[in-house]
């Protein structure tokens, strides 16, 4: 277990260094998290630009715990290139990849995945954005649920509630965010 931890903080470390060298920049993401009783589901694009083409490695993060089980059903997507990325190792905590930045276009990822849950909290990492040293120029989250369901508390207060039909969408807009605290749901 310590192994591991320390791996993935080597990892971390290694991505982040050679970002800034590179001078890579994720600067954007839209997010859309979606709740059942048992399963927290996150399909995410995420904005990156580098001043060099370059084939970077990531670290993406899921929170660990007694109340998170496995993940599953992760798909990552190069939707600039039209091409699928089959080639990551998951980790206890995350999964590593290679991503290929072009310095003429940023680069769109596609991240999706489930989350089984033991309880009744869901969690998105937004800690790991201070890795990057800087805010993230532009956010987007919705929240999903069932109308029937009700989160009882949000780490970050949602700006719009939404009802429609059997859905209740929660939506938060940010600019220049740096998040000191991860998305933390509890229904």
């Amino acid at each position: 277990m310590l192994r591991l931890l320390l791996a993935a903080l080597v990892a971390t470390t290694l991505c982040t260094t050679r970002i800034q060298g590179q001078k890579a920049d994720f600067y954007k993401e839209e997010i859309t998290f979606a709740l059942s009783d048992s399963a927290f589901y996150v399909n995410g694009i995420y904005y990156l630009r580098a001043a060099n083409t370059v084939d970077l490695p990531l670290v993406y993060p899921f929170p660990v715990g007694h109340l998170y089980g496995a993940v599953d059903s992760i798909y990552i997507i190069n939707l600039t290139q039209n091409n699928r990325i089959d080639q990551y190792r998951e980790t206890e905590n995350g999964i590593l990849f290679a991503v290929h930045l072009d310095s003429l276009i940023p680069t769109k990822l596609l991240i999706s995945y489930k989350q089984h849950l033991r309880g009744r909290k869901a969690e998105y990492i937004l800690r790991s954005t201070m890795a990057w040293k800087k805010p993230l120029e532009e956010v987007s989250y919705r929240l999903l649920i069932p109308s029937g369901k009700e989160v009882l508390h949000f780490s970050i207060e949602p700006d719009t509630l939404i009802f429609h039909k059997a859905t209740r969408l929660y939506h938060w807009e940010r600019r220049n965010f740096l998040p000191d605290s991860n998305m933390v749901f509890t229904f």
